[in-house]
């Protein structure tokens, strides 16, 4: 059996550092108005790239040095188009993700999305559109790895005879199809983050972080 270690290392906590420091203000509230704004913004940020890699580089990185930036801004630009930027961001960082994973395995048109992200419909939109496949969510939620791990228990306690007792759990609660024309328009924005992603992991190695 395997695995898959493609990733990235700060996604959620990318985005909790942008709602500390760029939208403290908003409290408990931050989350919903970063949702807000981002929707208010077009798609592409008004030329904003937010790259998160603000842990350093995974196995898909050119290198482990690379460092996150915001790219793009000028004096157009507002709060909204960085909201957008980091949705865009982390999204676009985990379409490099899926896109090696391709390269190895037949994947289906359908990803099951869970964890604190899944509560923004703003963003499992956005997810569809950029990795241009059906986005489900589910009532698990935040509880996926939780799960999991029980389900090995109690298979290895033979508790239950097959892991497809753990189908039943999941109740469908949305799903998210990609809109054809922003999806294109994705493209464009994609071919600029993996530039950007290259351009980061050499200054990195440059700068000797």
């Amino acid at each position: 059996m395997y695995t898959s270690a493609y990733s990235i290392f700060a996604g959620g906590s990318s985005l909790r550092w942008v709602r500390d420091n760029l939208f403290a203000e908003f409290g408990p509230q931050a989350y919903g108005e970063i949702d807000r704004l981002a929707q208010s913004a077009p798609v592409g940020a008004n030329g904003i790239l937010f790259n998160p890699s603000l842990a350093g580089g995974t196995s898909q990185d050119k290198s482990v040095n690379i460092q996150g930036a915001f790219v793009g801004l000028s004096l157009l630009n507002n709060r909204a188009d960085l909201a957008r930027s980091v949705l865009e961001g982390i999204a676009l960082n985990l379409k490099q993700s899926i896109t090696y994973l391709q390269r190895k395995v037949q994947m289906e048109d359908e990803i099951l999305i869970c964890g604190g992200g899944s509560k923004s419909a703003v963003w499992l939109q956005m997810f569809a559109d950029i990795l241009d496949v059906r986005v489900l969510k589910t009532n698990i939620d935040q509880d996926a790895a939780s799960l999991g791990a029980a389900a090995i228990a109690a298979k290895g306690m033979k508790r239950i005879g097959s892991y497809q007792v753990i189908d039943g759990i999941h109740r469908r609660e949305a799903c998210y199809s990609p809109d054809r024309a922003v999806s294109e328009q994705y493209k464009a924005v994609a071919k600029r983050f993996n530039y950007l992603a290259e351009v980061l992991s050499e200054f990195g190695d440059y700068c000797g972080v």
